[in-house]
């Protein structure tokens, strides 16, 4: 029996889906978002505030002010809701 080398395309083909579905779920934020992780800080509040947006998000802790840098993909992990309501845009032009 003949040893197979590793597959190339299996490796394409799990990269590919890995890449086209990962950006989807990625979240969409505004500046000021009230955010509700899924753990709490140990200061015990839950609920957070972007602060900056980029490669790299900003949140800021509502309970002690604390503040750190989550990555998108990151933050998507940790994320349980978004707890400020935006407007849909819709492409009707009045």
């Amino acid at each position: 029996m003949l040893h197979r080398p590793y597959c190339r395309f299996s490796f394409n083909y799990s990269l590919f889906n890995y890449l086209t579905i990962i950006p989807s779920m990625l979240p969409d934020l505004q500046m000021n978002d009230l955010l509700r992780l899924r753990k709490p800080h140990p200061c015990g509040a839950y609920e957070w505030t972007v602060i900056r947006l980029g490669a790299d998000i900003g949140l800021e802790c509502k309970g002690c002010g604390h503040r750190v840098m989550l990555t998108r993909r990151e933050l998507a992990k940790r994320l349980k809701i978004n707890l400020t309501k935006h407007e849909e845009k819709t492409g009707e032009k009045t």
